[in-house]
Parts: structure tokens; C-alpha cells; sequence
């Protein structure tokens, strides 16, 4: 048999073993809840991130979205509008190269030029002849606005010889249209840009005669032709 000294002694060390793996186990357990607290505090936190992103992105797409056709309806109003502007110069003729003298007449000279070159006209069918800002140092550049679309074709008939003469006469095309001619023929594909009848025309390389639009991409719309 055991002294008894002894089993004391294991009796004490069992108690302080059993209480410590108690205390161990409270204070395990006390701080597992703590730290799955933690957890789900970060998952619903998470959770509410996930749930605004979620809306900021519909927000996003929605605003994309409105964005978008705004700039359709902005593209389309801005080609109404140039198309009217257009219009409203259907009579119209631009003459270059015309030298520039003080106090001069400009609707009895050009009646006088193109009577040399066999076109009648007479001073009421000229509704409006001014001129307006050129290149510095250059004779700025005459609008003439004619009273209907048959004295402006006789006129544009005759561009040839009037340029042999040192006038150079072009339809008087908008700001938007001059810009796009300039797209046109900086491409590699276009041979020829030119406007006719209110529009603007590139000619390829085979002979396609497109029209084009102010805000047409010219490689897409060519690739489609």
C-alpha cells in the first residue's frame, strides 16, 4: 500500500490538474466566443460592404446608361442642327482668291465676272453678298447668297473658267461638314472627299462613293460597306 503521504499527494496534484484544465477550458472557451463574435461582425460587415457595391455599380450602370443616350441625343441634335445650317446655305457660294479693293461693290463686280464667263444675273437675284474673316494677309474669302438653286447651278457650272480668271467659287459648306472633309481625306482609305447637295461623300480606292455623317467613324462605316 501506498503511504498515505503519498495519495495525498496525487489526490492534490489530480485536484490542481483538474482545475487548472477547467480554468484552461473557460478562458478557451471565453475567448472562442469573443473571437467568433468578431467574426460575425466582420462577415455581416462584410456583408453590408458587399450590399453597397452592389449598389453603386447599379448606380454606375445606370448613370453610363443615361450618359449614353445623352450623348446620343446631344450626336443627333448637333446633326439636325448642322444639317439646317446647311440647308439654309443651299443657295449660297463661297468665292475665293477675289481681290480685296477699298470702297468697292461687290454685287455689281460679281454680276460684271460672271457675265465674262456667259452668266446672266441681275442685281435682285442677289440676295446678300458680303465678306467675311479670312487668313491674315490673304483677300478674305465673299459669301454670296443667290435667290434660288438654279442661278447658283449656273454660276458652279462655269467654277472652271471663273478660276481661270483668279476666282475661285465653292459651295459654302458649315464648319462641322469642313471638318469632316478634313477627317475624309486624312484617311488612308479615302482618295477623295467632296460635299454635294447638303452631304459629304468619300470616295475609295474601288470607286465607293460613301456617305458619311458628322460623327460616323470612317474605318467602322467603310468596313461595313
Amino acid at each position: 500500500m501506498k503511504p498515505i503521504k503519498c495519495l495525498l499527494k496525487e489526490s492534490i496534484s489530480k485536484e490542481v490538474r483538474e482545475h487548472l484544465e477547467k480554468e484552461f477550458d473557460e478562458k478557451l472557451r471565453e475567448k472562442t466566443g469573443v473571437l467568433y463574435d468578431k467574426i460575425d461582425g466582420l462577415e455581416m460587415e462584410a456583408e453590408g460592404f458587399r450590399e453597397k457595391i452592389e449598389e453603386q455599380r447599379k448606380e454606375i450602370k445606370s448613370l453610363k446608361e443615361e450618359l449614353g443616350d445623352v450623348s446620343h441625343r446631344s450626336k443627333e441634335a448637333m446633326c439636325l442642327a448642322n444639317f439646317n445650317e446647311q440647308y439654309s446655305r443651299k443657295n449660297n457660294v463661297k468665292i475665293l482668291n477675289w481681290k480685296e479693293e477699298k470702297g468697292e461693290d461687290l454685287r455689281k463686280e460679281l454680276i460684271e465676272k460672271v457675265k465674262e464667263v456667259g452668266v446672266e444675273i441681275l442685281p435682285w437675284q442677289v440676295n446678300a453678298i458680303h465678306r467675311i474673316p479670312g487668313k491674315k494677309g490673304g483677300h478674305r474669302p465673299v459669301i454670296v447668297k443667290l435667290h434660288n438653286s438654279e442661278i447658283k447651278r449656273k454660276v458652279m457650272v462655269k467654277r472652271k473658267e471663273l478660276r481661270n480668271k483668279n476666282v475661285k467659287v465653292v459651295d459654302d459648306v458649315t464648319s462641322n461638314n469642313m471638318a469632316l472633309l478634313t477627317r475624309l481625306s486624312n484617311h488612308r482609305d479615302i482618295v477623295q472627299s467632296y460635299y454635294f447637295n447638303g452631304h459629304i461623300y468619300g470616295k475609295t480606292e474601288d470607286d465607293r462613293k460613301i456617305r458619311f455623317d458628322l460623327f460616323d467613324d470612317i474605318s467602322r462605316k467603310l468596313a461595313k460597306k
